[in-house]
């Protein structure tokens, strides 16, 4: 079923910060057009997206692959996530994740 709406123009309440998705024939697709420009053609509601929600930890781990010559295994690090890198090249996924443990309980 598509979700391309032909049987009724928008609402005020359908457009999100005054847009809608429109069908152009002249774009070929989907394109953004302002509420009150709407010229009839096919539309959709541009769904809201859902509240942001804080990250529990500020410190986390996460997987890199190793940018020196001739190392052809990925490293670990822990990365945060207001900061960059705080511990690199760890040996295993366990030790950077407590580390990670450790920064997130002693850290601000």
């Amino acid at each position: 079923m598509s979700e391309w709406i032909t049987d009724r123009a928008p609402k005020r309440e359908d457009a999100l910060c005054e847009r809608i998705m429109v069908w152009s024939k002249w774009h070929q697709g989907p394109f953004l057009e302002a509420f009150d420009d709407w010229d009839g053609s096919p539309w959709m509601p541009i769904p809201r997206p859902e509240p942001y929600v804080e990250l529990k930890d500020k410190y986390y781990v996460t997987q890199w692959p190793s940018w020196k010559e001739g190392v052809k295994k990925d490293r670990w690090v822990v990365w945060c996530n207001v900061g960059g890198v705080q511990a690199d090249n760890l040996p295993t996924r366990e030790a950077a994740e407590r580390i990670a443990a450790i920064y997130n309980e002693v850290m601000p």
